[in-house]
């Protein structure tokens, strides 16, 4: 809405190359500290974000 496009000015998330988060480094690209969306959620987040205040 109008009111979203004056007022946003930017977002910050918890994103890295994998989902979740992990407590010893098995996993690359998956976070060892807090859990974060994967690069795949990430993307569809932004789009739909971006789609959202586009209308």
């Amino acid at each position: 809405n109008e009111k979203s496009k004056k007022t946003i000015r930017g977002f910050m998330i918890e994103s890295y190359l994998a989902d979740g988060r992990q407590n010893q480094p098995e996993v690359f690209g998956c976070s060892i500290t807090d859990p974060c969306l994967g690069w795949e959620n990430t993307e569809a987040l932004v789009e739909e974000i971006y789609a959202t205040l586009t209308k």
